[in-house]
Order: C-alpha cells, then sequence, then structure tokens
C-alpha cells in the first residue's frame, strides 16, 4: 500500500493551483524560539572556555583543583549520552513538548547553580543538569521543527538552529571576556527562561497526538498551524497523518508476523537447526 505525500494545493478555479503554505504568524514564532533555545545551548557548551580561566585565577572566590577543573568540563560530554537515550525515548512516551521543557528546566537549573556556586561540588551538579539539559533538549527540537515547520522553510529553520548554536558560543566568549564569571552566566541564565518560558506556549505536535489517539487536539493543532483561511489544507494533513500512521502500524505488524514465521518454522521439530543440533550431540556422545 503506497501513499503519496500531498502538496496541499489551493482550491482556486485558476488552471495552475499554486502552493499554499501554513500561517505565517505560528511559523515566524517557532523560529525564533527554536533560535533562541539553540543560541543558550549554544552558551552552556561554550560556557567551560570562559568559567575554568576566571575560578582558577588566585583572586577567585572558589578554589579548586586541575582534576576538579577537567571534571568539569568533562562531565558535561559524559552525560551527554545517557539524556540522549532518555530524551529519545521521552518524545514518544511523553510528548515532544513536555519532554523539551523537562530538558529546558534542567538547563535553567544548572545555570542558576553556576551563577550562585559556592564551592566545586555545585559546579559539579550544575554541568551536569546542563550537559542532561542539553542532550535531551537537542534531541526534541529537531522533531518539534521538523513536525511543525512549513515543508518549505524546515530547512531554513533546521539550518537556523544549528547556526544559532555557533552563535551562542560566541555571545558567551564575548560576556565572558568583558563580565565576571558569575555575571555572564547571569546573562545566560535570563536567556534560557526567557526560551523555556517561550517553549511553553508552542503546540504539541500533530504526530505524537495523532499516535495517542488524540485525533480532535491534532485537528485543533493543524487549524492553528495553518491558520482560518486553510482549513481545507488542515483537514487534507489530518487525513494525510492518520493514513500515513496506519501504514506503518500495518506494515510494523507484517514485519513483526514475518518474523514470528521464520521463528516458529525454526523451532519446528523437523527443522534443520533442530537436527543438525541434535547429529551434533550424538556425535559428542559417541
Amino acid at each position: 500500500m503506497e501513499l503519496q505525500e500531498t502538496s496541499f494545493l489551493s482550491d482556486t478555479p485558476n488552471k495552475k493551483s499554486k502552493y499554499v503554505t501554513r500561517a505565517i504568524r505560528p511559523q515566524l514564532y517557532m523560529a525564533c524560539t527554536f533560535f533562541i533555545n539553540t543560541a543558550a545551548y549554544g552558551m552552556s557548551m561554550g560556557h567551560s572556555a570562559v568559567l575554568l580561566p576566571q575560578i582558577q585565577a588566585e583572586n577567585s572566590t572558589i578554589v579548586i583543583s586541575e582534576e576538579i577543573g577537567s571534571w568539569i568540563t568533562s562531565v558535561y560530554s559524559i552525560i551527554g549520552p545517557i539524556g540522549s537515550i532518555v530524551g529519545g525515548f521521552s518524545v514518544d512516551a511523553f510528548g515532544r513538548k513536555r519532554t523539551h521543557i523537562i530538558a529546558d528546566c534542567c538547563m535553567v537549573l544548572g545555570w542558576i547553580l553556576i551563577t550562585c556556586a559556592q564551592n566545586e561540588s555545585m559546579l559539579l551538579l550544575a554541568r551536569i543538569m546542563e550537559g542532561t539539559g542539553l542532550s535531551a533538549g537537542a534531541t526534541t527540537y529537531t522533531v518539534i521543527a521538523d513536525e511543525l515547520s512549513d515543508p518549505a522553510v524546515r530547512g531554513i529553520v533546521l539550518c537556523g538552529v544549528y547556526g544559532c548554536t555557533f552563535v551562542g558560543i560566541i555571545l558567551i566568549s564575548i560576556f565572558g571576556a568583558f563580565f565576571h564569571w558569575r555575571t555572564a552566566s547571569g546573562i545566560a541564565t535570563v536567556l534560557a527562561i526567557v526560551s523555556l518560558i517561550m517553549f511553553c506556549f508552542i503546540c504539541e505536535t500533530p504526530t505524537w497526538l495523532l499516535r495517542k489517539k488524540q485525533d480532535k487536539k491534532a485537528e485543533k493543532v493543524l487549524k492553528y498551524l495553518w491558520g482560518p483561511e486553510n482549513e481545507t489544507q488542515a483537514k487534507q494533513e489530518f487525513m494525510y497523518l492518520k493514513a500515513r500512521l496506519q501504514i506503518v502500524k500495518v506494515t510494523r505488524k507484517s514485519k513483526q508476523d514475518e518474523i514470528l514465521q521464520k521463528v516458529a518454522l525454526l523451532l519446528k521439530p523437523n527443522s534443520g537447526i533442530l537436527i543438525a543440533s541434535k547429529q551434533s550431540m550424538r556425535s559428542f556422545e559417541d
């Protein structure tokens, strides 16, 4: 069973139908939210280059050893794979939006801990929380951007997302060059909080809602994304997503049945594997 992707053409009387994009306002808001969010992530990624030289200075209020300094830098990357795995499971179990908000909360708490840190333990805990939030958040925002952005601007949004990550690294380097590390961390905290608040107003993706059989919410989200003047296109995409999910379920079930049939065939008393096993056992006994 094949399903061709609908192009969501306008119902105009002209001979050449034109491509209709989703409403501009939701797309602009989502793009700005993604860009600010990834800029905050970039500031976290580049923060150790600003933090360590200042706290290892002679006049620093927090005294740390070189070993602890290396842990502050490396623990951020060590915890990353764990956050990515947890985020990968969570986006399907609890939703894209909810998972990303939790990841952003970890990021905000990490920045607050660094800003208010009084010892090396608080710094280590803060970097662990930041690393967890970044890795889980990076897993989810690409999925959200892919499922909510209009296909016409999806590539631009995803490229802008990664570009803003490097902008964040540059910003935290500039702040660290001109301000105390606590001040630079405080500025990054404000940006992370703004990003978290903005993300609270992002809608859940219709794909996940349909998977969880929340059809009414999915249809409402699609109407919001398309705007009141494009309700026909919203209904078309709703039906397209439902059909695609149904095909995925049927395909997955057929593959599972095929695997089970092969396993059952191998486990038959007269199957080649069991016969070979019996022969090898006999030769071993002899």
